[in-house]
This record gives structure tokens, C-alpha cells and sequence, in this order.
């Protein structure tokens, strides 16, 4: 039975347009999303210009998360046209930080990894296809990227990080697939299961051990993955919020800082 931590069920939002029935897995696989949006190295940083106020309270969730995850002045966790490979990234926050948001969009089926305290937020990217498919490679693509001491192909790991996080401020949240229906068919209904069950349970257990003094288990927030290999799967994707994340802070605003996957704002403590 899936229990390893509070999860949020995959979210329709209202302005979704029905389901097509050729937005399908195509071999149980979805990675079709990752190849064409990742690009190497850390992600920008964040600059002075963008001191600026997130809006308080969005009446429509999902339109304001396709927006500002399709902002310039958004730090995107990945970018289009490079090669294959994982991502993360760190941006501190405190008295001293300016504005920012970190943007997460095109996700069919890969998975997402957001760690935050008043002090930053690490934030990392993991592909589908190689990263969980196939199962043999999640140890070296996904549990070795966090660990990694001195970072991984550029990118920071958590490891690193954990002067920063180790401590009962910090909470950790997971964006991931639901378990498809089927060979050769798409996530359908409000499946509460991810696809990738095991390696999850892995990623968390991974976690709480860099993390010892996490407080809570990390939040799994499953998502409805779309399949960018059809016209409707990439109608989502680009018109809507779906596969989309949005972390935003701003030390003038009450809350400083704030996360949504997709339509969903995450309920996040600031102490």
C-alpha cells in the first residue's frame, strides 16, 4: 500500500479540455516530454531587476501558474534544445535575497523535487527516460545526483546543501506521474498511486536520510502526465498548467514564499 507520506491526488483543473483518446503512454513511457526541453548546466540566476510583488491571491490558479512559469524573468529548472540530463538548482532567500520565481514546465511523466526553508530552496529535475525507465538506472541518475558531493555535472546536490536544510524549518515536496492504466493507455481518474511506486518510495527514503532532522515525511504530489507525443497532450502543456510547478518568494510579501503544482497551492510552513 502507497504510505510513505502525505499525497495530493492528481488535480483536473476546470479549463482542462476533456481527455482525447490518442493522448496515450506510448510503450508505458512518456518521455517524449524531456528530450525536447532541458538544457546543461545550473539554471539563471536570479538578478536585482527582479524585485518585484507576486500577486496575493490569483482568483484563477492555473492561468497564473502558466503565466509566470512562462515568464522571462522566471528561473526555469530546465530549458529547451541541449542534451539529456538531470537538473537541480539553489537560490538562497533571507533579508538579503532579492525577488525571484523558479519555473517547472513540460513534465509528461518525469519528476520534480522542490526543498524549502526561510534560508532557499533546492529545486531538481529528473527525466523519465533514462532517470525511471528503465528501473535499473534511478540509483545512478536520481539517488547519486542528490548525494553527490561536490554536485553532479554541474549541477549542486542536495549533499551540499545540507548545512541549509537539515533542520526542522525544512519541508521537501515531490512532483510525479500517476501510475498509467495500462500498457498503451494514458493516467486516468483520480489514481493516487504513482507510476514509479518503488523509486519514490526510494526518493523519500533517500531524503530523510541526508535530511535527518526533515520533521516530515516529503509531500507526493501526483500529476496527470500528458503525453507531448499527441496534439492534445501538448495542447495541455502548453495552453494550460498542467505538468507545470511555480515556486515564487519575495521577502516584502506575507507569506515570503509560496509553491503550486499546477492548480494546487501547497500548504507550506514559514517558520
Amino acid at each position: 500500500m502507497w504510505t510513505p507520506s502525505p499525497v495530493v491526488a492528481a488535480r483536473t483543473p476546470s479549463e482542462t479540455p476533456v481527455a482525447d483518446p490518442d493522448d496515450e503512454v506510448l510503450d508505458g513511457c512518456r518521455a517524449l516530454c524531456s528530450a525536447e526541453v532541458l538544457r546543461s548546466g545550473p539554471p539563471t540566476a536570479a538578478t536585482g531587476s527582479m524585485q518585484r510583488r507576486f500577486e496575493g491571491n490569483p482568483t484563477d490558479i492555473g492561468e497564473y501558474v502558466h503565466d509566470q512559469t512562462d515568464d522571462d524573468h522566471t528561473i526555469q529548472v530546465y530549458i529547451a534544445d541541449v542534451h539529456m540530463s538531470n537538473s537541480a538548482g539553489f537560490q538562497e532567500m533571507g533579508p538579503e535575497a532579492n525577488a525571484f520565481n523558479v519555473g517547472l514546465k513540460g513534465m509528461c511523466g518525469c519528476t520534480a523535487l522542490f526543498v524549502v526553508n526561510p534560508n532557499g530552496v533546492y529545486y531538481a529535475h529528473y527525466f523519465e527516460d533514462p532517470s525511471f525507465y528503465p528501473r535499473r538506472n534511478f540509483e545512478d541518475k536520481v539517488i547519486k545526483f542528490l548525494k553527490a558531493t561536490g554536485g553532479a555535472n554541474g549541477f549542486p546536490s542536495l549533499q551540499d546543501r545540507i548545512d541549509i536544510f537539515n533542520n526542522e524549518h525544512t519541508q521537501a515536496f515531490i512532483f510525479t506521474p500517476q501510475k498509467y492504466s495500462g500498457e498503451g493507455s494514458g493516467a486516468t481518474g483520480n489514481n493516487k498511486k504513482p507510476q514509479y511506486e518503488p523509486e519514490v518510495k526510494q526518493l523519500v527514503g533517500a531524503l530523510t536520510e541526508i535530511l535527518p532532522l526533515l520533521p516530515n515525511p516529503p509531500t507526493v504530489y501526483i500529476y496527470r502526465a500528458p503525453n507531448s507525443g499527441t496534439s492534445h497532450g501538448q495542447n495541455l502543456m502548453e495552453r494550460f498548467s498542467n505538468g507545470r510547478a511555480l515556486f515564487q518568494y519575495d521577502r516584502a510579501n506575507d507569506p515570503p514564499y509560496r509553491l503550486y503544482f499546477e492548480d494546487y497551492l501547497q500548504n507550506l510552513q514559514y517558520t
